[in-house]
């Protein structure tokens, strides 16, 4: 049995999307540290507010570049993180909402070898 951490839902999520003309863009989650004794954050996420069938282990960290997330398609995915300790896990921050770019069509021709 897991218990929630006391922490509350303090955690303050911020997307921040970086890039340029003809420069790859990322999309980096950043959230700010939880006081306290914080072990590490999970960075949760699917297509339905609320309902994340996926996350991955950050520990420490307060940033997430989410352009290599497993399990992603070009639709909106609601992005949530939690802090945890010996104790449990908090409450889910509020969701952002992101969409991951889709490939650019000449990187799918190349890899896929058609000319």
């Amino acid at each position: 049995m897991t218990r929630r951490m006391g922490l509350g839902s303090g955690l303050l999520c911020v997307l921040v999307v970086l890039g340029a003309a003809g420069v790859a863009a990322g999309a980096t989650l950043v959230w700010d540290p939880v006081p306290g004794e914080v072990t590490g954050y999970k960075v949760y996420y699917g297509t339905v507010p609320g309902n994340y069938p996926y996350f991955v282990d950050v520990g420490p960290s307060t940033s997430r570049l989410l352009d290599n997330l497993p399990n992603l398609r070009g639709v909106c995915h609601y992005i949530s993180v939690t802090a945890y300790n010996n104790s449990g896990e908090s409450a889910f921050s509020p969701p952002v909402s992101w969409t991951p770019p889709l490939p650019p069509v000449g990187v799918i021709l190349l890899l896929s070898g058609t000319p």
